[in-house]
């Protein structure tokens, strides 16, 4: 027997979400014993749960009183991470997703850049009792640009920073709460507490006015911060941020591996954070299971899971985002839900802000068309596309964010 639930939006019913019995999956027992340590014994009980549901029946089974079953299930549910059947249903469906043929690079593939590091420093700044750390990088005397991550690394590639340089521009990367020795925050703690520490950062660098950027979910920080920061911030850059999900059609054209996170993220987020936490744990256990977790990434970006396939170089840079984001599942998921709300009203931006949204025309994860439909509505909003790219389009060729840098540059100079 499954169970329903109706979302109830302000244009009717929206959606229905079917919360289906968990299955057995007997593929899982070499992933339930090797990255679990599950018993052969605990796999037995956990197949009677899920097959026959009754502690009674799996207690007459196995010759044990029904006591003696519910501590030998909540060592198993402990060792799974997870509290109830209705986790164990979730935990089960996460698990045969990433059932996948293990994907990495060959050996002869390319491997990581050897382009010079280039020069990149490390700060801290403290502001209202609590630190973030950010770094420095690209042309100490160049235009500054406020670059906010949420939830990938803020070094980026040797490429893309030796290409900052040369571009003539100062580049400030901010970690989220927590990260690189930063104080651990609550998930509450989103953009609007946050503001206050990127213009911490500016005046510790004694900077004026900057382009305010966010890479990904960091586009909703970026945009508390330029409404924070008034007339210093001089323009505001969406990297792969996409545009608010206004409406049910525009949910649902989102792809279906974007949709099954967007959706709950945006109505039932308490969902969300056991199958993030079992990729985590899959993710860390293993070579095979981080391998897994990479391949599953871009399911539905094809241009994407094909760099990581071939390439060794796209493929660690996935395996760091990965790893960056699940450093902290809480705060990840609590950005995720963020990012699903329709946040229109932080784009209205005082006048004469300009806007410039940077994407790759292959990310299936927000349309280009959608994302040039939503910039038409103002003349300070501009689009600027990497051809025939994905979500890894700035790792693999920064040109479209540095056009967008320049227009911001020229509109306000």
């Amino acid at each position: 027997m499954s169970n329903h639930l109706q979302l109830q939006s302000e244009l009717g019913p929206l959606i229905t979400i079917k919360v289906a019995k968990a299955t057995w999956n007997p593929d899982l027992i070499p992933l339930l014993e090797t990255a679990y340590g599950l018993t052969g014994a605990e796999i037995e009980i956990l197949e009677g749960l899920i097959e026959h549901g009754a502690l009674s029946d799996i207690a007459e089974k196995r010759g044990r009183s029904i006591r003696t079953v519910r501590t030998q299930l909540t060592h198993i549910f402990g060792k799974l991470g997870i509290s109830s059947q209705t986790e164990l249903a979730l935990f089960l469906a996460t698990l045969t997703q990433l059932m996948t043929k293990e994907r990495r690079p060959s050996e002869i593939s390319a491997e990581w850049s050897t382009l010079e590091k280039g020069e990149l420093s490390r700060h801290a700044v403290e502001a209202n009792g609590h630190v973030l750390s950010y770094i420095k990088y690209g042309d100490p005397s160049g235009d500054p640009i406020l670059l906010i991550h949420s939830t990938t690394p803020p070094e980026m590639t040797p490429e893309f920073r030796i290409a900052c340089r040369e571009a003539g521009l100062l580049m400030i990367g901010c970690h989220k709460p927590g990260a690189a020795g930063g104080t651990i925050r609550s998930q509450k703690d989103g953009p609007s507490e946050m503001a206050s520490h990127y213009a911490a950062i500016l005046d510790a660098q004694s900077i004026e006015s900057a382009i305010v950027a966010g890479h990904c979910s960091g586009g909703l920080y970026a945009l508390a911060a330029a409404e924070h920061l008034g007339r210093r911030a001089k323009g505001v850059l969406l990297l792969d941020a996409g545009v608010p999900i206004r409406s049910r059609k525009d949910l649902m054209r989102l792809p279906k591996s974007v949709r099954r996170t967007f959706i709950p993220a945006r109505y039932m987020p308490e969902i969300l954070l056991v199958p993030h936490r079992i990729f985590a744990a899959n993710f860390k256990r293993s070579a095979a299971g981080e391998a897994h977790v990479v391949d599953y990434f871009f399911q539905d970006c094809p241009v994407d899971q094909e760099l990581t396939r071939v390439d060794r170089k796209y493929y660690e840079v996935t395996r760091q985002i990965i790893e960056y984001s699940f450093s902290d599942v809480d705060r990840l998921v609590a950005d995720v839900c963020r990012w699903a709300r329709d946040w229109s009203d932080a784009l209205a931006l005082r006048e004469n802000v300009p806007c410039a949204f940077v994407h790759g025309d292959a990310n299936t994860m927000f349309r280009v068309e959608d994302i040039k439909d939503f910039a038409s509505d103002r003349d300070d909003h501009a689009v600027f596309v990497s051809p025939d790219m994905g979500q890894l389009h700035v790792y693999q060729d920064p040109s479209a964010f540095l056009a967008a840098v320049s227009w911001l540059s020229d509109r306000t100079s």
